[in-house]
């Protein structure tokens, strides 16, 4: 018993102590991999009246591969009833410089915030570790959301985050 009270009364003279003499700590901005850049993209986009979902693309210029670490979807709906079931992300793989693959991921659980009629919000978000090369047609990243009740349309903004690479 002594020895852990000795042991916690250490600790706390460490934690205690003012951190003279201590190198102060620094941003580092990829000093360690100076090919690489961070990457944001934030779009919106609609789901009409009686479509069951909507999709858009996010820009991604050829040259570059993009390293997606987190989506953010939200969305809002004039029906109390509607909800989100699906969000999957799409992302490409060239394969030669004439073809590519593109792979779904689900990748959102989307959650009621509630709200107050007429706008009720709904939104998710995930830490991914996926990749995407630009595609053939500059759009290798997209996003698919789905809702249920068809009768009225939503509207929905998205983003990714993470950094880019050269090919």
């Amino acid at each position: 018993m002594k020895r852990i009270a000795a042991s916690i009364a250490g600790i706390v003279a460490l934690v205690a102590l003012p951190a003279t003499g201590a190198p102060p700590v620094k941003a580092v901005l990829d000093a360690e991999n100076p090919a690489r850049s961070a990457y944001v993209e934030r779009v919106t986009f609609d789901i009409p009246e009686f479509f069951i979902n909507g999709n858009t693309g996010f820009p991604t210029p050829a040259g570059k591969r993009y390293v997606i670490e987190y989506v953010a979807v939200s969305c809002s709906t004039p029906s109390a009833t509607d909800t989100f079931p699906r969000v999957r992300l799409f992302v490409t793989k060239l394969t030669s410089p004439t073809s590519s693959l593109s792979f779904a991921v689900p990748v959102i659980q989307m959650q009621s915030e509630g709200g107050v009629s007429p706008i009720f919000n709904w939104s998710g978000a995930a830490q991914v570790k996926l990749y995407s090369d630009a595609g053939l047609f500059e759009q290798g990243i997209s996003i698919d959301v789905s809702h249920t009740d068809t009768s009225v349309g939503a509207n929905c903004s998205a983003s990714v985050h993470g950094y880019t690479v050269g090919l």
